[in-house]
């Protein structure tokens, strides 16, 4: 399984600040965007992997050079939760159902 991934990219014209989690398209991967002062924060993991992408979220946050603070990791982390019980419950719901 590959490690998760983090990338700051530069916003295009017309981007907005926003929130934004969804999935990748198979499902098998989670995407977390953050945009914040003109940047675009991306977080990747696959599946399972959710626990090393807050740590590395962490790792960012405690470095200087970075705009991420502990609000903007709590939010992700928050976010991250949410979909983490929303699968479950979408899981349980096709075992059960």
């Amino acid at each position: 399984m590959s490690d998760p991934t983090f990338n700051i990219e530069p916003l295009g014209d017309g981007d907005q600040a926003s929130f934004d989690l969804h999935d990748s398209d198979n499902g098998e991967e989670l995407e977390l965007v953050l945009v914040k002062h003109g940047q675009r924060f991306v977080f990747r993991c696959k599946h399972g992997r959710e626990a090393d992408l807050i740590s590395q979220l962490a790792e960012q946050v405690r470095n200087p050079d970075c705009e991420l603070d502990w609000f903007d990791a709590a939010v992700i982390s928050h976010q991250m939760g949410q979909k983490l019980k929303e699968r479950l419950g979408n899981m349980m719901h096709r075992k059960t159902g």
